[in-house]
């Protein structure tokens, strides 16, 4: 039996994928925003909430119509790891916040349990490398506080607290 995906949610400025099945011929419009039109598993990169409709072909030749909406949001989404290790190796060296969506406006401080700052930037990558004043930070649990603005046309202010634990 033909279907589609359920409809979904992007933020501004990524993609997501789109599906259908139960077909052996797939033609989703409008396509200009889609990095194939022909697939069952489009890449969708719309800058505005759409809805899309797939036409599915099945092997018998009967012929389907499903819509599929992607929502777009201008929230970004941002998520902080619990802890980190800044031994060198590679892997989880750096603290920052892992974003999806413009930032138009970025202020990243660390604090120790004495409430020191001991890391600023207005960059969210590469991050907290462990160390203040280049000298390594005892292994605890620290601060942060992360403000940020979205997109220039919505200028909405995001403001995250909470902690991180250093590891060695």
């Amino acid at each position: 039996m033909p279907r589609a995906g359920d409809d979904t949610t992007i933020v501004y400025g990524t993609s997501g994928n789109i599906f259908a099945r139960g077909g052996v011929k797939y033609s989703w419009s409008p396509s200009n925003t889609l990095d194939n039109a022909t697939s069952a598993n489009p890449l969708a990169s719309p800058t505005v909430t759409t809805t899309y409709t797939v036409t599915i072909t099945t092997l018998e030749g009967c012929v389907v119509d499903i819509p599929v909406i992607v929502k777009v949001t201008r929230v970004p989404i941002i998520t902080f790891y619990n802890a980190f290790s800044p031994n060198g190796d590679g892997k989880n060296d750096y603290f920052h916040p892992i974003t999806i969506g413009e930032l138009a406006e970025v202020s990243f401080r660390i604090y120790n349990r004495w409430g020191q700052e001991v890391y600023e930037s207005n960059e969210v990558s590469p991050g907290w490398d462990g160390k203040f004043k280049g000298k390594e930070q005892p292994v605890g649990v620290y601060v942060y506080y992360f403000e940020c603005v979205g997109p220039q046309d919505n200028n909405q202010k995001f403001t995250y607290k909470g902690n991180v634990t250093l590891l060695r």
